[in-house]
């Protein structure tokens, strides 16, 4: 074997060395890495013209990707019912995208997110109305019911510059799947 192969050949041995503690890294890690969940609660607004409180009806869609131990890029889609006669048609539809710092525990994860979304109030419309680009803070917690089925809660306030209001908050509580 001539010198500059047997070189090479150490190099690489090495190289595969140095990623054995990669590869083990990895393997701590859980099994899942995707979430989705369904989630109901109630939210609303302060600022509104007409208050309509904070007993209103939303429900939020979530998924969520983990991309470290302890972080998570999510999505939520949302909709709360904002009316203040009991009619419907006054709705804010959100979509948000965050990142979410997690803090594991035996049987439950709680996490902090911040992040940006897409706000829109239809007033009685199907169409979209009132859009704004806005943000979004929040606290979560998952416990785990089975291996897959976590119990989600979250609480989130959120900020749009929309003509009816600016500050939003609601608090959910669903279940969600891990894959």
């Amino acid at each position: 074997m001539s010198h500059s192969r047997r070189l090479t050949v150490i190099l690489l041995f090495l190289l595969a060395l140095s990623l054995v503690p990669i590869q083990a890294a990895a393997q701590e890690r859980y099994t899942y890495t995707y979430m989705a969940g369904l989630s109901v609660g109630l939210g609303g607004t302060a600022d509104a013209e007409s208050d309509p409180g904070f007993d209103n009806f939303d429900w939020q869609a979530t998924f969520g990707m983990d991309l470290e131990k302890n972080l998570r890029f999510g999505a939520r889609l949302g909709q709360m019912n904002l009316d203040t006669d009991g009619g419907s048609g006054n709705d804010l539809t959100y979509l948000t995208l965050v990142g979410e710092y997690l803090t594991p525990g035996p049987h439950y994860q709680s996490g902090l997110y911040l992040g940006v979304g897409y706000y829109d109030f239809a007033a009685g419309s199907f169409f979209p109305g009132d859009d704004s680009l806005g943000l979004t803070l929040g606290v979560t917690a998952g416990f785990k019911m089975t291996d897959r089925f976590v119990l989600l809660l979250d609480l989130a306030g959120h900020y749009a510059d929309l003509e009816y209001a600016q500050f939003f908050a609601n608090a959910n509580i669903g279940v969600a799947y891990r894959f």
